[in-house]
């Protein structure tokens, strides 16, 4: 049995803000390939295919306005991996998706990683 691995490397020598930035980096090319289509390329929820939807995609931008200023990594992680279910997405669709791709550690950091863009996102 052959098991396949991947592992996200970061260099030692990068800053913690360094690091945010290729975390962030890396939730955008996610972003753009998973969830652009329905929340649109300014996560505002126009993407091309929302108008065909029955559920409207929301404003991912408003999500800290929504939770008092305070953006919930955890509510949005578990929203993402599919630990929460959202009837739009069908659950547990990205999580599943990860863990396909990936080894489930990095499973796991891609769907943080998604959840760090979004975060970026936020209406300030």
């Amino acid at each position: 049995m052959f098991v396949a691995l991947s592992i996200v490397a970061v260099p030692q020598a990068a800053s913690p803000v360094g690091q945010a930035a290729l975390l962030v980096g890396w939730g955008r090319e996610l972003y753009v390939e998973l969830c652009a289509t329905c929340h649109g390329d300014d996560a505002r929820g126009h993407g091309p295919v929302s108008r065909a939807l029955k559920v409207a995609p929301p404003d991912l931008t408003l999500i800290a306005k929504a939770h008092g200023g305070r953006f919930p990594r955890e509510w949005v992680t578990s929203h993402i991996r599919g630990d929460a279910v959202v009837a739009a997405h069908g659950s547990p669709i990205w999580g599943r998706v990860f863990e396909e791709r990936y080894h489930r550690l990095t499973a796991r950091a891609a769907a943080a990683a998604l959840t760090e863009y979004i975060a970026s996102r936020q209406e300030r």
